[in-house]
């Protein structure tokens, strides 16, 4: 598994929000699992830019969040 920098997951977040491309183009484009880019967008729509630099703490109360 490869470690995916932070400003590419930025940048994937971006064009997914933007309407570039759907979750499973961008997810083959950056080579991201397409459950961590849904959890990586939740994070991004809850906590903004800080979720990716600062990850929050992944607990049942997020995942409950995330699959809402």
């Amino acid at each position: 598994m490869t470690k995916i920098s932070k400003q590419t997951k930025l940048k994937a977040v971006y064009e997914y929000l933007n309407g570039i491309g759907g979750i499973r183009q961008i997810c083959r484009k950056y080579h991201i699992a397409n459950r961590e880019f849904e959890i990586l967008l939740a994070a991004y729509r809850t906590h903004g830019t800080d979720a990716l630099f600062n990850p929050p703490i992944v607990t049942p109360e997020f995942r409950v969040q995330v699959a809402s």
